[in-house]
């Protein structure tokens, strides 16, 4: 179970910064967007914690993205 967790946490990480540097937008450029901390987007891009549903709406709305895109692309 614990490796589905990581793993699901690394895949959601991987499409966050890959979104990001989409928009060619740096991790405080998105914080700020979204109304977050810079450490947090890190801490979410590099799949050390796991976004709530609030935040992550409110990245996928900065972002002009679907939320299914960040959790599974």
């Amino acid at each position: 179970m614990m490796d589905n967790i990581e793993a699901f946490k690394a895949r959601v990480g991987k499409n966050l910064g890959e979104l990001r540097e989409a928009r060619e937008w740096t991790q405080a450029d998105l914080a700020r967007e979204a109304g977050i901390t810079r450490q947090a987007v890190a801490n979410y891009e590099e799949g050390k914690q796991v976004m709530s549903l609030y935040v992550a709406v409110k990245i996928t709305k900065a972002l002009k993205a679907r939320s299914i895109t960040v959790l599974t692309k």
